[in-house]
């Protein structure tokens, strides 16, 4: 095509008039030459509006620095003052329809997209804001997906914190009752089904409680001046746990131990 209209009140626009105050009439005057380029090249067979120069080209052609027209370049698609093709990554400005009018071109196919943009609002741009929004979807649910793994590695990892935590606790637990009785030193048979109970019961005691209340039971057997009964298999005990209602308090193990009486860890 020859021609395409150019509104008097162009300059007014807000996106012009931001272009123009970051980069002043050479970003105004790029614009331009963009349109006109694209004008120039729209044919019966090549009807969509694309820019076949790349900026380079252009830079090239004019004696300017490539690197400052590619950045004029990207702030007007940034704005909304052109487009990139998702396919061929070329400049295009779907909106340049809005100045043609049918009557002045013969092509039939120019016609057409003309009266398509026209009668649909912009038909065309509304299919690259398709594809557009394709990919932003796309790398919203990309996102969307690294953000699940990241908080289910966070999940597992607060779990094998929590896992090594909890087989801490039962050690604790399961170390603080004595392996023999203090009368006859038979051994109170303490095995490794103890700590799935230890484990169960965690869910309604706190370590702490669990381990005072070993502890008082200890005390009230040893304290027996005239009758010390045997120690309890851990099993039994633990099938009998004496609920002493302990507040959740963190009492000395080590020292009531070793100081009453004298066992070592």
């Amino acid at each position: 095509m020859q021609y395409f209209k150019h509104m008097s009140n162009m300059r007014h626009d807000l996106k012009i008039k931001k272009l123009v105050k970051k980069y002043g009439l050479k970003g105004y005057g790029l614009y331009n030459l963009i349109l006109e380029s694209i004008t120039e090249n729209l044919t019966t067979e090549s009807p969509v509006p694309d820019l076949e120069e790349t900026c380079d080209d252009i830079a090239d052609l004019y004696n300017e620095n490539s690197t400052e027209i590619n950045e004029i370049a990207c702030y007007m698609i940034n704005c909304g003052l052109l487009e990139t093709d998702e396919v061929t990554t070329q400049l295009t400005c779907n909106k340049l329809y809005k100045f043609l009018e049918s009557n002045q071109t013969r092509s039939e196919a120019i016609r057409t997209m003309i009266k398509a943009y026209k009668e649909r609002n912009n038909s065309i741009c509304s299919l690259v804001l398709d594809g557009q929004r394709q990919s932003q979807t796309f790398v919203k649910e990309q996102e969307q997906e690294q953000n699940k793994k990241r908080i289910e590695q966070e999940k597992n990892k607060h779990s094998e914190i929590v896992s090594v935590d909890l087989n801490n606790d039962i050690d604790e637990i399961y170390k603080a009752y004595p392996s023999k009785c203090h009368l006859d030193g038979r051994s109170l048979g303490k095995c490794s089904k103890d700590k799935t109970t230890i484990k169960r019961m965690l869910k309604k005691y706190s370590k702490y409680q669990m381990i005072r209340s070993i502890e008082l039971y200890l005390e009230e057997c040893l304290s027996n001046e005239k009758f010390k009964p045997r120690f309890k298999n851990f099993s039994t005990f633990l099938n009998q746990f004496p609920d002493y209602d302990l507040p959740k308090v963190k009492p000395d193990i080590k020292k009531i131990m070793k100081e009453k009486y004298g066992w070592e860890d």
